[in-house]
């Protein structure tokens, strides 16, 4: 079976060289800039990369750039933007680092670069982040189906066949990360969630699909362990709950698959929440729920 690609995610067989997007000499200079921030990477944490771990770090930053600067982008607000520039993205990853390594049983997510959460899907994600005086404060991502490779959950044993077979063309999202230290963190949440929604219905998506920790009760106290995040989507217009799992990956704990359709129209909340970054876009929909 293959799934529809809404970015033209070609094969290798197929794929035109990123020089054909950007030029030759950009592609240089963006190289470059990736090997530069890696070495920076190794002063700053007092490590020595091998060879071959250089190289697998290299080979994600620079497609990862290459897939975010292919992608469709119409953003008019100073706050938001898209990973296209080698500093930004290293700037991402420690940001996600920086809050994940915190969270109990994300430690596995880090894989072979500890400090920094660059993985593989990282090559076929759209990277949003937010900024605050020049600082990346906040990011998410979407990553593009493939019939390779599927969906990041589904290496956790999770199945998105469901979703494909209603929507067709879907994505997930996550690695949601925002700085602690910013105050009014609401508003960073909704705007990293409409830049994403705004670059999926631009690439032609149906649907996002996601996985979120759910309520969990404490069998001796009675009390909750953890925050429904459920509550935290369901008021966006066209998220629904898909099913409840018990356990996600390494993390023992309670998770609600959602979805979110991308034809449903957003609610008032959301609009009004997001609606500074989509009204500056011109979406007709958002006219409507306004």
């Amino acid at each position: 079976m293959s799934y529809p690609s809404p970015l033209q995610i070609e094969t290798k067989s197929t794929a035109k060289p990123f020089s054909f997007f950007i030029g030759e000499t950009q592609v240089q200079d963006l190289r470059r800039k990736v090997l530069e921030q890696i070495n920076e990477y190794q002063r700053q944490n007092v490590m020595f990369l091998t060879s071959e771990q250089k190289e697998k770090l290299e080979d994600i930053a620079c497609n990862t750039l290459e897939f975010n600067r292919k992608t469709k982008r119409r953003c008019n607000n100073d706050r938001l933007d898209l990973c296209v520039t080698a500093d930004d993205l290293f700037a991402v990853a420690k940001l996600r680092a920086n809050v994940y390594k915190t969270m109990p049983g994300y430690k596995e997510e880090f894989g072979t670069f500890p400090f920094l959460m660059l993985d593989p899907n990282d090559k076929r994600a759209a990277i949003v982040m937010t900024r605050k005086d020049n600082q990346i404060v906040g990011t998410m991502r979407t990553v593009y189906d493939s019939p390779a490779e599927g969906l990041p959950s589904e290496d956790k044993k999770i199945s998105f066949g469901y979703q494909r077979e209603i929507f067709k063309q879907i994505a997930e999202n996550g690695r949601l990360a925002i700085d602690t230290k910013v105050q009014g963190k609401g508003l960073d949440f909704f705007l990293l969630n409409a830049q994403i929604r705004q670059i999926g219905k631009e690439t032609d998506l149906k649907a996002f699909v996601f996985v979120v920790r759910s309520d969990r009760e404490n069998d001796q106290t009675k009390t909750r362990d953890y925050t429904d995040h459920t509550k935290l989507y369901l008021p966006f217009g066209g998220v629904q709950v898909d099913n409840y799992i018990e356990g996600y990956g390494s993390l023992n704990q309670r998770s609600a698959v959602m979805s979110w359709r991308l034809d449903a129209t957003p609610s008032r909340l959301f609009t009004r929440k997001a609606g500074a970054f989509e009204r500056e876009n011109n979406e007709e929909i958002y006219k409507k729920a306004a």
